[in-house]
């Protein structure tokens, strides 16, 4: 995984208004959730806040809502595919590239609507670099049954998630109204 030297850090050289409304107008489950979106608005429209990289989620399920598209990450466990936006692209098209390189899902469209969630996680140092704060912003993906998936993705019940997973998967999922 590694930190590409193009990835956007928080704040930004120049804010971004209609991201930070976009990122404030998510519904928040909690008041830890509430806390990290105001943080990453108010970081995003005139970067006061904890600094650091902008990240982007996908959020995939089939058709029928039965099965949650996951990925098989080296210290989070199963968890949906996302990653670092890099300079000069949009986060719900990080979504979209991130969903491409980690499952091979092509053309994805994004829900007629703007982000769904909104998480800072701490990660620890690796290889490619020190320990740092990932802000991410998540989307609802669309895509189409049958699609052939590379080892290291898969499609899970939404009611037999895997049990190496990022802690708040389950409760998230629940609450987009993707967990049955």
């Amino acid at each position: 995984m590694g930190h590409p030297p193009g990835a956007v850090t928080v704040p930004l050289a120049a804010p971004d208004a209609e991201l930070a409304d976009a990122v404030a107008a998510v519904p928040a489950v909690d008041a830890g959730m509430q806390r990290e979106r105001d943080e990453l608005a108010s970081l995003l429209r005139a970067g006061a806040g904890r600094a650091g990289q902008l990240c982007a989620l996908a959020w995939v399920v089939d058709a029928a809502a039965e099965h949650v598209l996951l990925v098989e990450h080296r210290t989070l466990g199963w968890a949906c595919p996302g990653g670092h936006v890099e300079v000069g692209e949009h986060p719900r098209q990080a979504a979209q590239r991130e969903l491409l390189e980690e499952t091979g899902l092509g053309s994805v469209p994004v829900a007629p609507y703007g982000p769904v969630t909104v998480s800072c996680a701490a990660m620890p140092a690796s290889a490619g670099g020190p320990p740092h704060l990932h802000w991410s912003i998540g989307y609802r993906l669309a895509v189409v049954d049958g699609a052939a998936l590379p080892a290291g993705a898969r499609w899970f019940p939404r009611d037999a998630l895997p049990e190496r997973r990022p802690a708040d998967l389950a409760p998230t999922l629940a609450w987009l109204g993707l967990l049955g």
